[in-house]
């Protein structure tokens, strides 16, 4: 299976919320630089293009997909949340069935919180408790 940096970028926008768009804006805000390095990341580790050859594709310097590559592998190092997505976005990527599959709770949980959804907000919408939105979303 050939994996394409458009299935990439989609791909991550689903796990970390942050939309196509907002990952080729240039925006400097944590979370969008963080998809962005994780698209970076992915598309050298699981691709066989070349740094100059994802710059293009993504609008965007090599050696800015050189850095945000590095950048994120000290993310994947030393924040959890970051290795979770990024590891996320690997197993969905090749294929492989994920938790939320097997839950599809877990998983509406999971995207409501991402979008910054109120705890008693999801609980309503889903009619879970609060110890299982905790649950679900550590």
């Amino acid at each position: 299976m050939t994996i394409k940096i458009s299935d990439i970028v989609s791909t991550v926008a689903d796990v970390t919320g942050v939309t196509a768009v907002e990952m080729q804006s240039g925006s400097r805000l944590r979370r969008i630089s963080r998809a962005r390095f994780m698209v970076y990341f992915l598309a050298r580790e699981m691709t066989d293009k070349s740094f100059p050859t994802i710059g293009r594709c993504l609008n965007t310097h090599h050696t800015s997909v050189l850095n945000g590559a590095q950048k994120a592998e000290a993310l994947r190092e030393d924040h959890p949340e970051f290795a979770e997505q990024l590891w996320t976005c690997q197993k969905i990527l090749r294929g492989e069935r994920s938790d939320d599959e097997a839950d599809p709770v877990r998983s509406d949980i999971r995207k409501q919180w991402r979008r910054g959804v109120h705890v008693g907000v999801i609980m309503r919408n889903l009619g879970v408790t609060q110890a299982r939105v905790f649950e679900a979303v550590q």
